[in-house]
Protein backbone atom coordinates (compact mmCIF):
# COMPACT_ATOMS: atom_id res chain seq x y z
CA UNK A 1 0.00 0.00 0.00
CA UNK A 2 2.79 2.57 0.97
CA UNK A 3 4.75 1.69 -2.75
CA UNK A 4 1.09 2.51 -4.22
CA UNK A 5 1.42 5.71 -2.79
CA UNK A 6 4.50 7.02 -3.55
CA UNK A 7 3.89 7.22 -7.23
CA UNK A 8 6.67 6.39 -9.63
CA UNK A 9 8.94 5.37 -6.86
CA UNK A 10 8.46 1.42 -6.17
CA UNK A 11 11.49 1.27 -3.27
CA UNK A 12 10.84 3.85 -0.90
CA UNK A 13 13.73 5.17 1.30
CA UNK A 14 13.03 5.29 5.04
CA UNK A 15 12.46 9.18 5.19
CA UNK A 16 9.41 8.42 2.15
CA UNK A 17 8.26 5.17 3.86
CA UNK A 18 8.10 7.33 7.16
CA UNK A 19 5.96 10.37 5.27
CA UNK A 20 3.92 8.44 3.58
CA UNK A 21 3.09 6.21 6.98
CA UNK A 22 2.44 9.55 8.83
CA UNK A 23 0.03 10.48 5.92
CA UNK A 24 -1.89 7.61 5.72
CA UNK A 25 -2.88 7.40 9.62
CA UNK A 26 -4.00 11.30 9.17
CA UNK A 27 -6.14 9.99 6.31
CA UNK A 28 -7.65 7.42 8.35
CA UNK A 29 -8.53 9.95 10.65
CA UNK A 30 -9.69 13.00 8.58
CA UNK A 31 -11.83 10.52 5.99
CA UNK A 32 -15.16 11.04 6.60
CA UNK A 33 -16.84 7.66 7.84
CA UNK A 34 -19.01 6.14 5.21
CA UNK A 35 -23.29 7.54 5.34
CA UNK A 36 -21.71 9.59 7.88
CA UNK A 37 -22.97 13.45 7.45
CA UNK A 38 -19.64 15.24 8.66
CA UNK A 39 -17.08 16.56 6.13
CA UNK A 40 -13.62 16.23 6.10
CA UNK A 41 -12.97 19.86 6.47
CA UNK A 42 -14.44 19.86 10.24
CA UNK A 43 -13.03 16.60 10.90
CA UNK A 44 -9.25 18.29 10.30
CA UNK A 45 -10.24 21.05 12.44
CA UNK A 46 -11.36 19.25 14.89
CA UNK A 47 -8.19 17.63 14.64
CA UNK A 48 -5.74 20.67 14.79
CA UNK A 49 -7.53 22.74 17.44
CA UNK A 50 -5.45 22.20 19.97
CA UNK A 51 -7.37 24.25 23.04
CA UNK A 52 -9.23 21.50 23.95
CA UNK A 53 -6.30 19.24 24.34
CA UNK A 54 -3.96 22.05 26.13
CA UNK A 55 -7.41 22.51 28.71
CA UNK A 56 -7.37 18.93 29.32
CA UNK A 57 -3.39 18.62 29.47
CA UNK A 58 -3.72 21.26 32.56
CA UNK A 59 -6.68 19.54 34.47
CA UNK A 60 -4.18 16.71 34.28
CA UNK A 61 -1.47 18.48 35.92
CA UNK A 62 -3.74 19.54 38.49
CA UNK A 63 -4.94 15.96 39.38
CA UNK A 64 -1.11 14.87 39.86
CA UNK A 65 -0.24 17.13 41.75
CA UNK A 66 -3.90 17.02 43.82
CA UNK A 67 -2.45 13.23 43.80
CA UNK A 68 0.89 13.83 44.97
CA UNK A 69 -0.64 16.33 48.04
CA UNK A 70 -2.68 13.40 49.23
CA UNK A 71 0.23 10.95 49.51
CA UNK A 72 2.40 13.81 51.64
CA UNK A 73 -0.63 14.28 53.91
CA UNK A 74 -1.77 10.12 54.33
CA UNK A 75 1.34 8.60 54.73
CA UNK A 76 1.85 7.44 58.39
CA UNK A 77 5.13 8.36 60.79
CA UNK A 78 5.57 4.62 61.26
CA UNK A 79 7.43 1.82 59.03
CA UNK A 80 7.13 -1.66 60.00
CA UNK A 81 9.98 -3.50 58.31
CA UNK A 82 9.09 -6.81 59.72
CA UNK A 83 8.60 -10.12 57.82
CA UNK A 84 5.14 -11.03 56.80
CA UNK A 85 6.18 -14.36 57.13
CA UNK A 86 4.60 -14.48 60.85
CA UNK A 87 1.26 -13.49 59.62
CA UNK A 88 -1.84 -15.07 58.66
CA UNK A 89 -2.77 -14.46 54.72
CA UNK A 90 -5.88 -16.13 53.09
CA UNK A 91 -5.92 -16.89 49.71
CA UNK A 92 -6.95 -13.32 48.51
CA UNK A 93 -3.75 -11.66 50.55
CA UNK A 94 -1.17 -14.43 49.47
CA UNK A 95 -1.65 -13.25 46.13
CA UNK A 96 -1.51 -9.97 47.32
CA UNK A 97 1.77 -10.93 48.87
CA UNK A 98 3.44 -12.12 46.09
CA UNK A 99 2.29 -8.78 44.42
CA UNK A 100 3.94 -6.91 46.81
CA UNK A 101 7.48 -8.05 46.61
CA UNK A 102 7.34 -7.70 42.44
CA UNK A 103 6.10 -3.66 43.63
CA UNK A 104 8.82 -3.45 45.99
CA UNK A 105 11.48 -4.23 43.56
CA UNK A 106 9.69 -2.20 40.57
CA UNK A 107 10.36 0.24 43.52
CA UNK A 108 13.90 -0.84 44.70
CA UNK A 109 15.53 0.39 41.28
CA UNK A 110 15.04 3.72 42.59
CA UNK A 111 18.04 3.21 44.96
CA UNK A 112 17.69 6.49 47.15
CA UNK A 113 19.69 4.82 50.12
CA UNK A 114 19.54 1.38 51.86
CA UNK A 115 16.90 2.45 54.04
CA UNK A 116 14.60 2.66 51.56
CA UNK A 117 15.61 -0.63 50.78
CA UNK A 118 15.31 -2.31 53.60
CA UNK A 119 11.27 -0.69 54.44
CA UNK A 120 10.61 -2.49 51.02
CA UNK A 121 11.85 -6.05 51.72
CA UNK A 122 13.20 -8.75 53.45
CA UNK A 123 15.79 -11.20 52.60
CA UNK A 124 14.68 -15.04 51.92
CA UNK A 125 16.19 -16.09 55.42
CA UNK A 126 14.44 -13.70 57.34
CA UNK A 127 11.36 -14.78 56.02
CA UNK A 128 11.23 -18.26 56.51
CA UNK A 129 13.03 -17.42 59.90
CA UNK A 130 9.31 -15.88 60.65
CA UNK A 131 7.47 -18.36 58.98
CA UNK A 132 9.29 -21.27 61.11
CA UNK A 133 8.80 -18.95 64.10
CA UNK A 134 5.34 -18.97 63.44
CA UNK A 135 4.73 -22.55 62.35
CA UNK A 136 6.48 -23.92 65.73
CA UNK A 137 4.09 -21.63 68.43
CA UNK A 138 0.77 -22.73 66.36
CA UNK A 139 -0.84 -25.94 67.11
CA UNK A 140 -1.38 -26.76 63.73
CA UNK A 141 1.19 -26.85 60.81
CA UNK A 142 0.63 -24.19 58.36
CA UNK A 143 0.87 -24.73 54.86
CA UNK A 144 3.91 -22.62 52.93
CA UNK A 145 2.79 -19.47 51.36
CA UNK A 146 2.35 -18.81 47.74
CA UNK A 147 5.66 -16.40 47.24
CA UNK A 148 7.79 -19.47 49.15
CA UNK A 149 6.01 -21.94 46.46
CA UNK A 150 6.67 -19.90 43.50
CA UNK A 151 10.72 -19.07 44.30
CA UNK A 152 12.59 -21.39 43.04
CA UNK A 153 15.74 -20.20 42.07
CA UNK A 154 15.64 -17.51 45.30
CA UNK A 155 15.13 -14.90 43.00
CA UNK A 156 11.88 -13.41 44.19
CA UNK A 157 11.00 -10.82 46.59
CA UNK A 158 9.83 -10.25 49.81
CA UNK A 159 7.82 -7.47 51.13
CA UNK A 160 7.64 -6.00 54.54
CA UNK A 161 4.65 -5.56 56.41
CA UNK A 162 4.41 -1.92 56.01
CA UNK A 163 4.74 -2.54 51.73
CA UNK A 164 2.03 -5.23 52.38
CA UNK A 165 0.03 -2.92 54.18
CA UNK A 166 0.41 -0.33 51.69
CA UNK A 167 -0.66 -2.65 48.54
CA UNK A 168 -3.67 -4.09 50.82
CA UNK A 169 -4.99 -1.03 51.13
CA UNK A 170 -4.61 0.27 47.54
CA UNK A 171 -6.14 -3.10 46.31
CA UNK A 172 -9.44 -2.43 48.60
CA UNK A 173 -9.76 0.82 47.43
CA UNK A 174 -9.05 -0.43 43.65
CA UNK A 175 -12.37 -3.29 44.37
CA UNK A 176 -14.31 -0.28 46.18
CA UNK A 177 -14.33 1.54 42.97
CA UNK A 178 -14.46 -0.85 39.98
CA UNK A 179 -15.96 -4.13 41.88
CA UNK A 180 -15.07 -7.56 42.18
CA UNK A 181 -16.30 -8.59 39.40
CA UNK A 182 -14.76 -5.09 37.24
CA UNK A 183 -17.89 -3.57 35.65
CA UNK A 184 -16.93 -0.18 36.60
CA UNK A 185 -14.00 0.90 34.53
CA UNK A 186 -14.08 4.33 33.49
CA UNK A 187 -11.45 7.07 31.88
CA UNK A 188 -11.41 8.54 35.44
CA UNK A 189 -11.48 5.13 37.48
CA UNK A 190 -7.77 5.61 37.94
CA UNK A 191 -8.49 9.61 39.80
CA UNK A 192 -11.34 7.85 41.69
CA UNK A 193 -9.33 5.50 43.35
CA UNK A 194 -6.73 8.41 44.21
CA UNK A 195 -8.88 10.96 45.76
CA UNK A 196 -10.55 7.95 47.80
CA UNK A 197 -6.89 7.82 49.59
CA UNK A 198 -6.99 11.31 51.14
CA UNK A 199 -9.53 10.19 53.43
CA UNK A 200 -6.79 7.41 54.49
CA UNK A 201 -4.07 7.10 56.58
CA UNK A 202 -1.18 5.09 54.24
CA UNK A 203 1.59 2.53 55.56
CA UNK A 204 4.89 4.50 55.29
CA UNK A 205 7.35 3.05 53.14
CA UNK A 206 10.89 4.64 52.87
CA UNK A 207 13.32 6.77 55.12
CA UNK A 208 12.28 10.32 56.34
CA UNK A 209 13.54 12.00 53.20
CA UNK A 210 12.27 9.94 50.40
CA UNK A 211 9.15 8.51 52.23
CA UNK A 212 6.74 10.45 50.19
CA UNK A 213 8.59 10.01 46.76
CA UNK A 214 8.67 6.41 47.38
CA UNK A 215 5.39 5.96 48.62
CA UNK A 216 4.18 8.24 45.76
CA UNK A 217 5.86 6.13 43.26
CA UNK A 218 4.00 2.60 44.54
CA UNK A 219 1.24 4.27 44.68
CA UNK A 220 1.21 5.28 41.00
CA UNK A 221 2.48 2.08 39.82
CA UNK A 222 0.60 -0.46 41.97
CA UNK A 223 -2.87 1.72 40.73
CA UNK A 224 -1.49 1.95 36.73
CA UNK A 225 -0.71 -2.09 36.58
CA UNK A 226 -3.94 -2.65 38.40
CA UNK A 227 -5.99 -0.24 35.46
CA UNK A 228 -4.12 -2.53 33.15
CA UNK A 229 -5.49 -5.92 35.02
CA UNK A 230 -9.02 -3.74 34.69
CA UNK A 231 -9.15 -2.70 31.12
CA UNK A 232 -8.04 -6.31 29.97
CA UNK A 233 -10.92 -7.78 32.44
CA UNK A 234 -13.51 -5.22 30.63
CA UNK A 235 -12.27 -6.00 27.04
CA UNK A 236 -12.68 -9.77 27.66
CA UNK A 237 -16.38 -9.36 28.51
CA UNK A 238 -16.78 -7.12 25.71
CA UNK A 239 -15.39 -9.75 23.78
CA UNK A 240 -17.50 -12.56 25.25
CA UNK A 241 -20.65 -10.37 25.58
CA UNK A 242 -19.79 -9.90 21.54
CA UNK A 243 -19.57 -13.60 20.63
CA UNK A 244 -22.51 -14.18 22.69
CA UNK A 245 -24.53 -12.24 20.49
CA UNK A 246 -22.86 -13.30 17.26
CA UNK A 247 -24.41 -17.16 18.49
Amino acid sequence: MVRALCGNNDHPDPQMFLLIFWLMMVYSLVKPAAGSNVTGDKLFTTLTEDSELEAECESSVNRWKRLSDIISNAVEEFCNVESTGDMDLNEDQCLLEFLAGYVGMKAGKLRHCEVCAHSLMVSRSEYERAAYTKSSSATTKSAPSLIQLRDYHNALHYPTKSQFRLIVTLEENVLAVVGELVTKVQPDTFFQISERLESLSLPRVGCDEHASSVTGYIIQFYLILRMHFAAKATNRTIRNCKKAVEL
